[in-house]
C-alpha cells in the first residue's frame, strides 16, 4: 500500500527560525512567522507494484462520483479543509427507581444460589442485574434499572448469555460509564462479548474486551440504545498480538441509537500480529441510528475507528467500517478510518475491508480521512493484498422528510483528509503480482423542489491530486477511470437544473509501466478514462450562466511504458470534458500513448496509441492546457495519435495541441512510424467563431515508412495534413 503522509501546519518558533528580531530588545517589534502550509490530501487508488521477475502491477481502481439532486455543484479544490467539529452533549444520567452504582473493583457472577445480601448478581441467560436482598430465593428482587460505574473503577462481568460467550445487560433507563467494563474469558479461547441494552449510554471511560495471550481474540461489543449514546471512552475489542501462534481476531463493535451517536472515544477492533502464523482479522465497526424520532438519527464522530488486519504469515484482512445514519444532522466524521489489510511475510498481504457512509435527508461531512489499501507482501512469490472500496452515499429519503422540508445544505457531502484504497504491493524482483486498488464510489441522490431550496454540493476540500494508476512490473496494470458527473433526473417539478464543476487536482489514471530490469518481455496498462461531465439532458431547461466547468489540474491518461511489445490493443485513456455552458480548461492533458524500450532491432517494440480528448459545450469552450495525444514510440512500431476535439458557439484555443504518431527506428527492416491523429476545432459560426493562436501538430511519426499524417480543422478551414474531402 502506498502510505503518503499529508502535509500538517508546522509551528514555527524563535529557536528554530533563528531570527534576529525575536525577543526583547531593540524598538523594532519581532518579524511575525510565516503562514503555516496548507493541509495537501490526496486520493489513492493505485494498482500495487508487482514483481519485475513475471509479476503484474494491480489495475487502479475507479473514482466514481454521481449527483442527481439538480443545481448541484462539484468542486475539487487545493485550498479549504471541512469542518466536521461538533460540540459534545452534557448529558445528565437518568438511573431510575432503583440504581446501581459501581464504586469498587466489582464482578457480577452468574450463579445458582443467592449470594451475600447487597452483591449484585447475574441468572443464566437472563439479562437483567439483580442485588441480592439475602433471602435464598434467585430473581425475587426487582431488576436493577439505572447502572453507574464510578471513576477509577473496573467492573467485570460473567457470560449470562449465548450459550456463555457474551455477558448481557438490559436496563430500563441509563447505563453511565466513568471506570471500565470488561469481562471474562470464554471456555474456547477468546474474551467475553458485551452487550448493553439501555435507553442511554453515558461514557467518559473505557470498554475493554481486547485479546489477552490466554485469549487471543477479542471479544464482541454490541450497545444497543433506545434513546442515544454518548461515547467518550476508548473501546478496546482488539485481538492479540502473539508470538508463534496466529494473530489473535478484532471483536466486531456495534453502537446502535435509535435517536443519535456522539462518539469521541478511540474504537479499536483491529487484528493481532503474528512472527510465524496467519494475521488476525479486523473486527467490523459499526455505528448507527435509527428512524423513530423526527429529528434524531445524527451520527457524530472525531475519534479514530480501527479494523485494520494484522501483520502475519498471510496477512489478516480489515474488517469493514459501516456509519449509517437516518435523519437528523447526518454524518460529521473527524476521526481517521483505517481498515487496511495487513503485511504478508511470507504469503499474500490482506485485503482492505469496504468503509460504507450513509447519510438519509443529512449532510456527509469528513475530515479524518480513509484508508483500506490492500497489505504489502514481503515473499517475491506472493501478492500484495486488495484495497478495500469506500462508499459515501447522501439521499432523500422519502419516509422521512417531505422535500419541502429539505433545505439548503442537508444534502451536502464535504470532504478531506488523505484516501487510500490503494493495491498492496509484491516485492520489487519477485514473481508476485501487486493488489488491485478499491474503488471510491460517491452519490448524492435527492429531489429538485420548486421553492428552489435543493442546490447541494459535492466538496473535495485540499486536494492536490487523484492517483489511479495501475502497478508496474514484469507487466504493467490498468488504470482507474475517473468519473464525475452531475445527472438530475428528467422529471423534476422546481427551478433550472443548473449545477457546474471545478477542478484543481492533479488526475493521473496512467497505465503501469513495465520495470526495465523485468526478466522476459511486458506490455504497460492501459490508461484510464477521465470524465468531467455536467448536465447532459437537452430536454432540460438550461441557464447557460448557471452551468459551468472549470478545470485547472493537470491530466494524465497515458498507458503505461512497454518492452519488447508486440500488441496494439493498448492505448491511454480517453478524456472528455462536456458541460452546457461555459467550459474552461488551463490543465495540461496527455492523453498520448506509451513507449518501448525494445533496441533488440527485431520486430518488436510497439509504441502504443493516445486516445481521444474531448471538450465540449453548447456554450463556450477556452483552453489554454496543452493538449497531448501523440502516439507513444516504439524500436518497430509507433503508436497513432488520436483525436482532439472541442467544440463550442466560440472556440479559443492558445494552448499546444499535440496529435502526431510514435516514431519507430527508420533504420530498422520493417519499421513503421504511427499515423497522426485529427484536430477538430469546431463552432456553428464555422472558422469564425473559431479563434487558435496555436499550429497543430498532426504529423505521422518517423520509420522505414513514414506515418501518415491527420489532418487540423478550424471550422472548415483545413490548415494542415490530410485534409478530409
Amino acid at each position: 500500500m502506498h502510505r503518503r503522509p499529508h502535509l500538517v501546519p508546522v509551528a514555527f518558533s524563535c529557536a528554530t527560525l533563528l531570527l534576529s528580531a525575536c525577543g526583547g530588545g531593540g524598538g523594532g517589534g519581532s518579524t511575525p512567522p510565516p503562514p503555516a502550509p496548507a493541509p495537501t490530501f490526496s486520493i489513492d487508488t493505485s494498482g500495487g507494484q508487482g514483481g519485475n521477475n513475471g509479476g503484474g502491477g494491480g489495475p487502479g481502481g475507479p473514482v466514481f462520483s454521481s449527483q442527481s439532486t439538480g443545481n448541484s455543484t462539484l468542486s475539487i479544490l487545493k485550498t479549504g479543509e471541512a469542518d466536521a467539529s461538533f460540540t459534545p452533549s452534557t448529558p445528565t444520567a437518568n438511573l431510575g427507581d432503583n440504581p446501581l452504582t459501581i464504586s469498587t473493583d466489582t464482578t457480577i457472577d452468574v450463579v445458582t444460589t443467592e449470594p451475600a445480601a447487597g452483591t449484585p448478581y447475574f441468572q443464566n441467560t437472563d439479562p437483567a442485574v439483580y442485588v441480592s436482598d439475602g433471602n435464598a430465593i434467585l430473581g425475587d428482587e426487582a431488576p436493577v434499572t439505572g447502572l453507574a460505574i464510578a471513576q477509577g473503577v473496573t467492573l467485570t462481568l460473567d457470560l449470562n448469555t449465548n450459550t456463555n460467550t457474551s455477558a448481557t445487560i438490559t436496563l430500563s433507563r441509563d447505563l453511565r460509564n466513568l471506570g471500565t467494563i470488561t469481562t471474562v474469558d470464554t471456555a474456547g479461547g477468546a474474551r467475553g462479548g458485551l452487550i448493553l441494552n439501555v435507553a442511554n449510554y453515558i461514557a467518559h471511560s473505557e470498554i475493554d474486551t481486547a485479546g489477552t495471550t490466554a485469549a487471543p481474540y477479542g471479544g464482541p461489543v454490541q450497545i444497543n440504545a433506545r434513546f442515544s449514546i454518548y461515547n467518550g471512552g476508548t473501546i478496546d475489542s482488539s485481538g492479540a498480538d502473539i508470538l508463534g501462534g496466529p494473530g489473535g481476531g478484532g471483536g466486531p463493535v456495534v453502537l446502535h441509537a435509535q435517536q443519535s451517536v456522539e462518539n469521541s472515544g478511540t474504537i479499536d477492533a483491529h487484528g493481532g500480529r503474528s512472527d510465524v502464523n496467519t494475521g488476525g482479522a479486523g473486527g467490523s465497526i459499526t455505528l448507527a441510528t435509527g428512524s423513530s424520532f423526527p429529528d434524531g438519527g445524527s451520527i457524530y464522530n472525531s475519534a479514530d475507528l480501527l479494523s485494520y488486519g494484522g501483520e502475519g504469515t498471510v496477512g489478516g484482512p480489515g474488517a469493514d467500517i459501516n456509519i449509517n445514519a437516518i435523519l437528523g444532522n447526518g454524518i460529521r466524521n473527524g476521526g481517521r478510518l483505517d481498515s487496511h489489510g495487513g503485511r504478508g511475510l511470507n504469503t499474500n498481504g490482506g485485503p482492505g475491508g469496504t468503509i460504507y457512509m450513509y447519510a438519509a435527508s443529512g449532510p456527509l461531512i469528513s475530515s479524518g480521512g480513509f484508508d483500506s489499501s490492500g497489505g504489502d507482501t514481503q515473499n517475491a512469490a506472493s501478492n500484495g493484498g486488495n484495497g478495500g472500496g469506500i462508499n459515501l452515499n447522501v439521499a432523500f429519503n422519502t419516509f422521512s422528510l417531505p422535500a419541502s422540508q429539505i433545505t439548503l445544505d442537508q444534502l451536502d457531502i464535504r470532504l478531506s483528509g488523505d484516501i487510500d484504497t490503494s493495491g498492496g504491493d509484491a516485492t520489487a524482483t519477485g514473481s508476485g503480482s501487486g493488489g488491485s486498488g478499491g474503488v471510491l464510489y460517491i452519490n448524492q441522490n435527492g429531489p429538485i423542489v420548486a421553492d428552489g431550496k435543493t442546490a447541494p454540493a459535492v466538496e473535495f476540500l485540499g486536494y492536490a491530486s487523484i492517483d489511479t494508476s495501475g502497478g508496474g512490473g514484469n507487466q504493467g496494470g490498468p488504470g482507474g477511470s475517473v468519473e464525475f458527473r452531475l445527472n438530475p433526473g428528467s422529471s423534476f417539478t422546481g427551478p433550472l437544473p443548473g449545477g457546474n464543476i471545478v477542478n484543481e487536482a492533479s488526475i493521473t489514471t496512467r497505465g503501469g509501466s513495465v520495470d526495465p530490469a523485468s526478466s522476459g518481455a511486458g506490455n504497460g496498462g492501459s490508461g484510464g478514462t477521465v470524465i468531467l461531465r455536467g448536465i447532459t439532458d437537452a430536454t432540460l431547461p438550461f441557464d447557460q450562466d448557471a452551468e459551468t466547468l472549470t478545470n485547472s489540474g493537470d491530466i494524465d491518461t497515458r498507458s503505461g511504458d512497454s518492452l519488447n511489445s508486440t500488441t496494439t490493443s493498448i492505448s491511454a485513456g480517453h478524456v472528455d470534458l462536456f458541460n452546457r455552458g461555459a467550459l474552461t480548461n488551463s490543465g495540461a492533458i496527455n492523453a498520448g500513448g506509451g513507449n518501448d524500450a525494445a533496441t533488440d532491432r527485431n520486430a518488436d517494440g510497439y509504441g502504443h496509441d493516445g486516445n481521444s480528448i474531448f471538450l465540449q459545450s453548447i456554450d463556450r469552450v477556452e483552453n489554454s492546457g496543452k493538449l497531448t495525444t501523440r502516439g507513444g514510440d516504439g524500436e518497430y512500431l509507433g503508436g497513432n495519435g488520436q483525436w482532439i476535439q472541442l467544440v463550442g458557439t466560440v472556440v479559443n484555443n492558445s494552448g499546444a495541441l499535440d496529435a502526431g504518431g510514435g516514431d519507430a527506428d527508420p533504420t530498422l527492416t520493417g519499421s513503421q512510424g504511427g499515423y497522426g491523429g485529427n484536430v477538430d476545432l469546431t463552432s456553428p459560426d464555422d472558422y469564425m467563431g473559431v479563434f487558435n493562436n496555436q499550429a497543430a501538430n498532426v504529423s505521422g511519426g518517423d520509420g522505414e515508412t513514414q506515418g501518415s499524417p491527420g489532418y487540423d480543422l478550424e471550422g472548415s478551414l483545413c490548415l494542415s495534413g490530410t485534409c478530409p474531402s
